[in-house]
């Protein structure tokens, strides 16, 4: 406005905004007049962290949603994903929504509820549920299945209405670990509790992400193994999903979402080599790998090219304690 007010009578309205910071603004004019509008698009270093990777968990965690939507008598599914440090573990419950609301809308209508876990290491059951309890607001008398109902997600068309209960991360630091015992709570909660209270018109899905060394991967997988073959876990309503571990970055990973039309403004013959490059860097570390893609899109994607050209992977390593946290 500063430009338009104190300028000549030449000054381009679009130009003004644009130099002012509104790069997707718009304006026109008619009859001497002029407006503008803004064009709501996601900047392109925001979108690495929600759609890079994650093919085969966001395959099965659509296919445990597709499932609640059709089925009549399940009511929750808990999808458990984990990984190691460097592979923003944090961010899948984001990024698995994303996913849901991009392509699950025929079938589902998803809401995204936060649900965070006690900050204790190991806790049983009640502990649990009376957390559950004061982030719900509920009184000692009133039903889980009522605070439920409150919060249905609505909308248009015949899909599904299901919360997805965020239950956060654990592992990221050394103090938030968590242990087998507690882990187990919250499946039977989530069994026991959750699923036998859901409403019949809502299905749920919970999603917890932990953050552990590759060492204690066999650990956790191992233990869900003998959980799931317990009969209190093999109810009709529920159901329990371990994806496979969040991994590193391969090339083709990269190059898939690179090339994706609106992910990225990487000029098309630099793919190849920046595919390689990017890798290479960062030993297909996940969070590295989004940091490097969200620097060329604030920056310059040949600046990146130059200064990867010389830039040498550092490995990373982390001591492992021997107990029974995950």
């Amino acid at each position: 406005m500063h430009a338009l007010l104190e300028g000549d009578e030449d000054t381009d309205p679009a130009w003004a905004i644009h130099q002012y910071g509104l790069p997707s603004v718009v304006a026109w004019g008619a009859y001497g007049t002029w407006r503008t509008r803004t064009v709501n698009e996601p900047p392109k270093d925001k979108l690495a962290h929600l759609l890079l990777d994650r093919k085969m968990q966001r395959a099965l965690g659509y296919n445990a949603v597709s499932e609640l939507a059709r089925d009549g008598e399940r009511r929750l599914c808990c999808v458990l994903a984990y990984g190691t440090e460097g592979n923003l573990v944090e961010l899948f419950a984001e990024q698995f929504y994303e996913h849901l609301r991009r392509n699950a809308r025929e079938v589902a209508q998803v809401c995204r509820l936060p649900l965070p876990l006690p900050t204790s290491a190991s806790f049983e059951v009640p502990r649990l549920e009376f957390e559950v309890r004061r982030q719900l607001g509920l009184s000692d008398r009133d039903a889980l299945g009522t605070a439920l109902a409150e919060r249905k997600p609505r909308g248009p068309g015949r899909a599904r209405s299901i919360l997805l209960l965020d239950w956060g991360t654990r592992g990221t630091t050394s103090d938030n670990r968590l242990s087998i015992g507690a882990l187990e709570a919250w499946l039977t909660f989530c069994c026991q509790h959750l699923a036998v209270q859901c409403p019949k018109d809502l299905r749920l899905v919970s999603c917890l992400a932990l953050e552990i060394d590759q060492e204690r991967h066999a650990t956790l997988e191992n233990a869900m193994q003998a959980l799931r073959a317990e009969a209190r876990f093999r109810d009709r309503t529920f159901r329990l999903e371990l994806l496979p571990p969040l991994d590193q970055i391969e090339a083709n990973d990269l190059a898939d979402f690179l090339n994706s039309p609106g992910n990225s403004s990487c000029p098309d013959d630099m793919l190849p080599v920046m595919l390689e490059l990017i890798v290479k860097a960062t030993n297909g570390r996940f969070r590295e790998t989004v940091e490097l893609i969200g620097q060329a899109e604030c920056t310059d994607w040949y600046e990146l090219h130059n200064a990867l050209r010389v830039k040498v992977a550092q490995p990373a390593g982390s001591a492992v304690k021997k107990d029974d946290l995950l």
